[in-house]
C-alpha cells in the first residue's frame, strides 16, 4: 500500500477471537472486517535501534497482549506475542551487571516474559524450550518462585520427579505459605512412591522373591531343594572318586 491508500482487509474467526469472542463488542466466532488507510510511511530498523522507553513501551504492550491470548488457551498466539515482545527487551549490547533505573525496568519486565512463555510452552508440551526460557530467569533470579514451580511441573512432564521435587520444596521454602506449591509437591511425591512400590514389586517377580521368605510357594521351595540336593550328589561322587584313584 502507498501513503493515502485504502483497503478493507477481512480476518477469519480462527485468526481473530475465535469461539470465543471478545464481549461485548465481538461475538463468537465472528468474521472482522477492517478499513485501513495509511496516513504516513516510515522506515523501520533493529527494535534494538530505539529508544530504550520505546522499546520498553511497545515490549510490555505486546507482554500484555500475550498475557491475553494465554487467558484464552490460545497458547500458540501467547507464545508469538512473548517472542515479539523479547525482540524489544532482549539487548546483548546492554550492560546488565550495573543498569540504570530505567535499565533494571526493562530487565525486570524481560524476565516476567521468560517466565511467562514458559508457562506458554510448558501448556504447548515443548518441555526444552521451556526449561531454557525458565533457566534464563533463575539465572538472573535464583529464588523467583515462579521460576521454580515452573521449572518443577517441567521436569516433572520430563519425567524427571526426583529433580521436579527438589525445584519445588525450593520453591516451598521460599514461600511456605503458597497452596498450589504444596499441593503439587505433595502429588509429585505420592506419584514418586507408587512407582518406587511398583518398581520393587517387578523386582520381586524378576527374581522370584517375595518380602516375607517363609510366604514361598511349597513348590519352589520344593526346586531350589532338588537343585541343592543334585549339586550334593555331585560333589559327593566326586569326592569318591578322587579317593578311589587319587
Amino acid at each position: 500500500m502507498e501513503k493515502g491508500e485504502t483497503a478493507e482487509i477481512i480476518v477469519p474467526s480462527r485468526l481473530g477471537y475465535g469461539n470465543i469472542g471478545r464481549p461485548p463488542n465481538i461475538p463468537p466466532d465472528a468474521e472482522l472486517t477492517y478499513e485501513v488507510e495509511v496516513f504516513s510511511v516510515e522506515e523501520v530498523g533493529e527494535e534494538t535501534d530505539l529508544p530504550l522507553e520505546e522499546r520498553m513501551k511497545i515490549g510490555d504492550e505486546k507482554r500484555e497482549r500475550g498475557n491475553f491470548w494465554y487467558g484464552r488457551g490460545d497458547y500458540s498466539n501467547a507464545i508469538h506475542c512473548y517472542r515479539r515482545s523479547l525482540d524489544f527487551l532482549d539487548d546483548e549490547k546492554q550492560d546488565f551487571q550495573n543498569p540504570t533505573s530505567e535499565l533494571q525496568k526493562l530487565l525486570d519486565t524481560r524476565l516476567k516474559v521468560y517466565n511467562n512463555l514458559a508457562a506458554a510452552q510448558l501448556k504447548m508440551d515443548a518441555y526444552e524450550a521451556a526449561l531454557k526460557s525458565v533457566d534464563f530467569v533463575l539465572k538472573v533470579q535464583p529464588q523467583n518462585v515462579k521460576a521454580l514451580f515452573r521449572k518443577g511441573k517441567i521436569l516433572a512432564a520430563k519425567g524427571k520427579n526426583n529433580e521436579a521435587i527438589i525445584e519445588l520444596k525450593k520453591a516451598l521454602k521460599l514461600e511456605p505459605e503458597t497452596k498450589i506449591i504444596h499441593q503439587e509437591l505433595a502429588k509429585l511425591t505420592l506419584k514418586k512412591k507408587h512407582e518406587e512400590k511398583a518398581e520393587k514389586a517387578m523386582y520381586r517377580r524378576m527374581f522370584g522373591t517375595t518380602d516375607n521368605p517363609s510366604s514361598q510357594p511349597k513348590s519352589q521351595l520344593r526346586s531350589w531343594s532338588l537343585i541343592v540336593g543334585g549339586i550334593m550328589a555331585v560333589v559327593l561322587s566326586v569326592a569318591v572318586y578322587r579317593h578311589l584313584h587319587g
